[in-house]
This record gives C-alpha cells, sequence and structure tokens, in this order.
C-alpha cells in the first residue's frame, strides 16, 4: 500500500469517527454534568469568568455550594478549560445543545489522527499506526465520551499529544518536542486535574523505560517540573487550593477502587485476554517475523505500566468513574492493535477473527470481572455497538427530556418547580425557576411552589458535610409542604437517574438501572 493511499484510509477512518460524532449531537438534552459546563459558560459571557452565583439561571452546584467559593462564587471543583470553550462556542454559534458539544467532539475527532501519529511515534509503519486509530474509533467509549460538553475530549487528546512527543525527546529536535509534551499537559491541566496528575506520574515513573539514554530522561525530567511550575499560577487562579478541602474530605477507599478500576479497564478499554493471547502468540510464533515496534518489549512495557500508574493515581479520585480513565483510551488501542497484529504474525486468521469480536461483540471483554469481580460487575451487553448505534440514530428520550418537555408544555412562564434531583437540566431546557436539587436553594422564606418534583433518586450519597446539611433541610422543606393543596399529575416517567451520561456502565451493561417513577405535583389553582 503506497503512503497515499495509507493517508487515504486514515482519511476514511477520520471521517467515520466524525459521522459517529457529529450524527445528531445536538438531539439529547443535557444531562446534569453537561448542564453545569452550559450554565457556567453562560456565566462566563456575562461575568467573563466561571461564577456559580448572580445568573439568571439560580445557583449552579452539585455539591451544594461545596464546588464554589461561598462569597465570590468562583467555580473551584474542575479547571475551566471545557467552560471557557463551551463559552466561545456558544459565543458564535448561540446557546444550543450542539453548540455546547460541537468543540469538544471536534478535539475528540482530533484525537483519531493523533492517534496514529503517536503509533507511529512508537515505532509503528504508516500501515499499522492505521489499526488503533480505527480501533479507538469503534470502542464502546470514544463516541460517548467525545460527544459529551465536558472536558473528555481535552484529556483524549491532551494525553494523546504528551505521549506523542516522549519517544523524540531522544533527538536532536527535543526543544520542539517538549514544546508538544508541555501544550498536551496543558490540555490535561485545563480539562481535569486528575487527569492531569495520572498523565504527569505516569510520563514521570514510565517514560525511563522508553527513554535509554541519560540525556533524553534529563530532557523529560525539565520539562515536566517546568510544567509542574507553569501549573502553580493556573490552579491558583482556578481556585484549586481554595478546594482541597472539599476533594480531601471525599476521599477514601484506595484499594477498593483501584480493583474497580482495573475492571473497568478490562470492562471497556483494554480486554485482559488479548494481551495473554498476544504474549503467547509471540511465544509459539512458528516463523522469525518484524516485530510491531522496533523495540516492542520495551515500547509495550511502558505503555502497560503508563497505565498502571495512572490507575493508581486516578484511584485516590472521589468516585471510582469510568470517565476518568478516558484519557487512556489511545494507548489502550495501541495496545489492542499490537495485539491483533502480534497474533496476526502466528496466525492471520485469529488475528482477524479476534479483530471482529473486538470491535463488534463483548466476548473478550470482562472476563477479570466475571472471575473475581463482586456481584454488581455485571458483564456487557453481548454486542454494545448495537445499544450505542440504536442511540444515535433514534435516541430514546431519557426522564429528563421528557419532563423538561412536559413542564415547557404546561407550567405557565416564571412558575416555581422544586425538584429532588435534576435541577441542572431544567434550569437550561426550560425559562422556569427551579429551586432544589444539589444546587443548596430550598424552600427557606420562598412561596410554595408552582410544581413539585420528587425523584426516586434523590442524591449519589452524602458525601460532605454540606450534602448532609441539605439532605436534612430538603427532607424537613418536603414534610412542611402543604400536600392537601397539591394533586398529582398523571404524567410518571421512569426515573433513570440521568439522560445520555456517557458512562458505559449505566448505558452498555446487561442490566441498566432504575429508580422507580418520577412523580410530578401541581399546586391546586384554587389553593394559590
Amino acid at each position: 500500500m503506497t503512503a497515499a493511499r495509507e493517508r487515504l484510509a486514515l482519511g476514511l477512518i477520520t471521517a467515520l469517527a466524525a459521522g459517529l460524532l457529529l450524527f445528531r449531537l445536538g438531539a439529547p438534552i443535557l444531562w446534569d454534568d453537561e448542564a453545569e459546563t452550559a450554565l457556567l459558560a453562560r456565566n462566563v459571557l456575562r461575568f467573563g469568568w466561571p461564577r456559580a452565583t448572580g445568573g439568571d439561571r439560580g445557583v449552579i452546584s452539585q455539591q451544594c455550594g461545596a464546588d464554589y467559593e461561598a462569597t465570590s462564587g468562583r467555580w473551584n471543583r474542575h479547571p475551566w478549560g471545557a467552560i471557557s470553550l463551551t463559552a466561545a462556542s456558544f459565543a458564535i454559534l448561540g446557546e444550543t445543545p450542539f453548540a455546547a458539544r460541537l468543540p469538544h467532539a471536534l478535539l475528540a475527532l482530533a484525537t483519531v489522527p493523533a492517534t496514529a501519529f503517536l503509533a507511529r511515534r512508537f515505532g509503528m509503519s504508516r500501515r499499522a499506526a492505521n489499526l488503533p486509530a480505527l480501533l479507538l474509533t469503534l470502542s464502546i467509549t470514544f463516541a460517548p465520551y467525545g460527544r459529551q460538553c465536558r472536558y473528555h475530549a481535552m484529556t483524549l487528546l491532551g494525553g494523546t499529544l504528551a505521549l506523542a512527543a516522549l519517544p523524540a525527546l531522544r533527538e536532536a529536535r527535543w526543544k520542539r518536542e517538549a514544546g508538544l509534551l508541555a501544550v498536551g499537559l496543558l490540555l490535561l491541566l485545563e480539562a481535569s486535574y486528575l487527569a492531569f496528575a495520572a498523565v504527569f506520574a505516569g510520563l514521570a515513573f514510565a517514560g525511563p523505560i522508553l527513554l535509554s539514554d541519560a540525556a533524553a530522561r534529563r530532557r523529560l525530567g525539565a520539562t515536566l517540573a517546568l510544567a509542574a511550575l507553569a501549573a502553580l499560577p493556573l490552579l491558583g487562579i482556578q481556585g484549586f487550593f481554595s478546594g482541597l478541602a472539599t476533594q480531601a474530605e471525599q476521599t477514601g477507599h484506595f484499594f477498593s477502587k483501584l480493583g474497580n478500576y482495573l475492571l473497568k479497564l478490562d470492562l471497556f478499554f483494554l480486554p485482559l485476554p488479548l494481551l495473554l493471547l498476544a504474549a503467547l502468540a509471540a511465544r509459539v510464533c512458528p516463523k522469525p517475523a518484524p516485530p510491531v515496534f522496533p523495540h516492542a518489549g520495551r515500547v509495550t512495557s511502558f505503555l502497560i505500566l503508563f497505565l498502571l500508574i495512572n490507575l493508581v493515581v486516578v484511584s485516590a479520585s472521589t468516585v471510582a468513574f469510568s470517565r476518568y480513565l478516558a484519557h487512556l483510551a489511545p494507548a489502550c488501542a495501541i495496545l489492542s492493535a499490537w495485539a491483533l497484529l502480534t497474533i496476526g504474525r502466528a496466525s492471520k486468521l485469529a488475528a482477524a477473527l479476534l479483530g471482529i469480536l473486538l470491535v463488534g461483540s463483548a466476548f473478550l471483554n470482562g472476563w477479570l470481572a466475571r472471575a473475581v469481580g463482586p456481584p454488581q460487575a455485571r458483564t456487557l451487553a453481548p454486542f454494545p455497538w448495537a445499544r450505542l448505534g440504536a442511540e444515535l440514530i433514534r435516541p430514546r428520550p431519557g426522564p429528563m427530556t421528557q419532563l423538561a418537555d412536559y413542564l415547557n408544555h404546561h407550567a405557565t412562564p416564571n412558575a416555581t418547580v422544586f425538584i429532588t434531583h435534576g435541577d441542572l437540566p431544567l434550569r437550561v431546557h426550560t425559562r422556569l425557576r427551579i429551586l432544589g436539587g444539589e444546587s443548596g436553594e430550598d424552600l427557606r422564606g420562598a412561596p410554595p411552589p408552582d410544581w413539585i418534583v420528587w425523584r426516586a433518586f434523590f442524591r449519589m450519597r452524602p458525601r460532605t458535610a454540606a450534602v448532609r446539611e441539605d439532605q436534612a433541610r430538603m427532607r424537613a422543606d418536603l414534610a412542611a409542604i402543604p400536600w392537601e393543596t397539591y394533586e398529582r399529575v398523571a404524567f410518571a416517567p421512569e426515573d433513570r437517574v440521568w439522560d445520555n451520561n456517557p458512562e458505559p456502565e449505566l448505558r452498555l451493561l446487561a442490566s441498566p438501572r432504575t429508580f422507580g417513577q418520577i412523580h410530578i405535583y401541581r399546586r391546586i389553582p384554587t389553593a394559590q
């Protein structure tokens, strides 16, 4: 295959990724986390910085005020990169779900050719490097995470660029590559503190395996040290240090989360049986053949250690979410491609069959979870892409989509809605006054609300003192409501917690989790 054909193949893979990322991008409503980003982006356009209070949609919070500074309202829970990116898109395209998600989808799209570039940096041929780009595109996490108005796409691209710079630190042009490494780390820092710390640690501790000469190791150390120093002012501006107390209050159960993340890696990113089969094929290969990488042992050892270090770092997070592994998807795609190509040296037919199973089914995934995982570590649906494809072609309206449509149709303008959970999507997709949820805005001093939405899902769990106090206040508010002045409406959608949440556990596992029905109450007109 000529270089032109190989570039054409990569172009077709990128076009496929564009279709998966952009098709009906604005169709689902913004779920809780996306709505948080969009609401903060609105306030960036109004105030010039992410402010959680003072806007026309009420308080923006998912932790009852513990995620912003009480005096200034400055957001300090997450970096401001994804928020600023969304604000820029709003300024150009208007405030729509499509505009909120578009810049993030484009960054995810750029990760596809960047993954091929990374594979070539590790020593793959141009032809072989197209395989990890294809595997990334067809992975069951790439499109769901890439289509989010959230930080996931920034971590995908940032982590890929940082890794791509590493091998070239051995060369004379290392200064340019150090700049590329710095750009990747800056993207990670502005996307997710956790992803930045995980990749930083992975490069620092696993990088020396890949960089055999002392000069390259010194260059890596110097670049990482300068990146850490440059990060300090940004951390201060974004309120990271003021939010440390809240972060520390929510951590715990490190080893439990580490095991959980290992199961998630096997379930959704890198099926461990594939690596074992590749190691076996490398030993029993009947004839000598050139390795996939020029220094295959060194590259694969680096990537595996890099993944393990990342798992250790993210295990210091608050809750074990698969999204905290999203930045590892390109590295996992390269390891999967290496495994398939290594198996192909022993049997091309076996490699082809395994490749089909990898992208078309869940047969290779979750063996570790089935062997040692707890009962809740359920197996994937047999054909995950059948579910994802159905979502893309004809999205199923979730509970918040149905609720927002119902309230927009039946509630009078400026009506007040009190909801036990899910206030942020309603703040984005309705023009009503929304109280409750996890905003910390309760009914004290307010007249009885026009609508009450009682959801079966109340709180993820009372992780902080602020959440526990708000939970008690909300229960007191609900107990004090004069229920004889309200009537329950017939509309009661199934309560599935979130619409469009990218977590594969909620979309692709065999038994989707539900929480009963949403109960909606309207104040009787004669009682108003």
